[in-house]
């Protein structure tokens, strides 16, 4: 998946004539977060698939994916849950294509930087009590 090699730096890190090109590009397109239905996770998932699972709805993250990738992260907190939950544990060879896939939803800081895609953590907040009340309503219609 994707290329190989060392990750790009950050634009803050980068040094030379291209450096302010680079902070200025805006190659990636963002979206709402709150066009998207999260369907809530499910109760048989591990603890740690059911929280990467909910680290996706985080704003800064959400408004890079779409409904379809909704759908694979719920397979991969599926096949995590069942790797985790082996008797003898998870099996390594299983983990790789795991992280991949995760990878391929953006949860990893080299994914992002790969498509030099940068979070800014100043504009990232949380959401008020009333924001979340409304995005629950909305999901319980269905909306």
């Amino acid at each position: 998946m994707g290329t190989r090699g060392p990750r790009p730096k950050r634009a803050d890190q980068l040094r030379g004539h291209g450096a302010q090109s680079s902070r200025e590009q805006g190659g990636v397109s963002r979206s709402e977060p709150t066009d998207i239905a999260w369907p809530e996770p499910d109760p048989s998932w591990h603890p740690l698939a059911r929280d990467w699972y909910l680290s996706l709805q985080v704003p800064s993250i959400a408004c890079y994916l779409q409904q379809t990738d909704v759908a694979q992260a719920r397979v991969i907190a599926h096949i995590l849950t069942e790797q985790l939950n082996r008797p003898g544990g998870p099996v390594a060879n299983a983990l790789s294509p795991i992280f991949s896939a995760m990878d391929s939803l953006l949860t990893s800081e080299g994914a992002r930087r790969r498509l030099s895609i940068e979070i800014d953590r100043r504009e990232v907040t949380a959401p008020t009590p009333l924001v979340v009340a409304d995005r629950r309503d909305r999901l319980a219609k269905g909306a």
